[in-house]
């Protein structure tokens, strides 16, 4: 794993936490380019796509994180919320 990619991820947290979903999305995005592999990566990407309401693209990044760690409950908890707020925005 790269310094970099950890760096990116924890910026993305970061950011996240003041409400910077856009920055930290592109944090996110960033970390994934340089390790493709990286779980917490899509997780972050995609906690930053639900709040700003993207939630089809987050769920579609949670779904890439639980490929590469199935089961993970944190993920799934994630992914459902998304796949709620969605059905809700309808």
């Amino acid at each position: 794993m790269h310094d970099l990619t950890i760096f990116n991820t924890n910026r993305a947290a970061a950011l996240f936490n003041t409400k910077e979903f856009m920055k930290s999305a592109s944090a996110s995005a960033t970390a994934l380019q340089l390790d493709p592999n990286f779980t917490k990566g899509y997780v972050r990407f995609g906690r930053a796509l639900a709040a700003l309401k993207q939630y089809t693209a987050a769920i579609e990044e949670y779904d890439k994180a639980l490929q590469l760690e199935p089961n993970q409950p944190i993920v799934i908890k994630y992914r459902q919320e998304a796949l709620e707020k969605k059905q809700q925005s309808v």
